[in-house]
């Protein structure tokens, strides 16, 4: 009878070692699709951030460019007003201009 009782308890601890290792198995398979979901989840958030980067950045060059254009038009507006107000002024700083440049890059 000790045989039948220890079959009996070897059964039953085989039985528990099963669902033991199917617990630890589902568990594993729950732990890799929440994996899977987080990873989806995370290249979704950093898309998002990386698309809001960018927005920001083309915001702040087209906010550049407007300004560096109203700087351009005012120096370009100056410079006629300096020329019509003093031209004999203007031809000497460009006579100087052109022959130190020539100078310069004639060495």
């Amino acid at each position: 009878m000790s045989t039948a009782t220890s079959k009996r308890s070897n059964s039953s601890a085989g039985s528990e070692l099963s669902k033991d290792v199917m617990a630890a198995k589902n568990a594993a398979k729950d732990a890799y699709d929440n994996l899977l979901d987080a990873t989806e989840k995370f290249k979704s958030v950093a898309m998002q951030a990386g698309i809001d980067a960018r927005d920001k950045t083309e915001e702040r060059i087209e906010h550049s460019v407007e300004k560096t254009q109203d700087k351009a038009v005012d120096a370009y507006v100056n410079t006629q007003n300096f020329v019509i107000d003093r031209p004999l002024t203007s031809v000497g700083i460009a006579f100087a201009t052109g022959y130190l440049a020539a100078r310069i890059l004639g060495r």
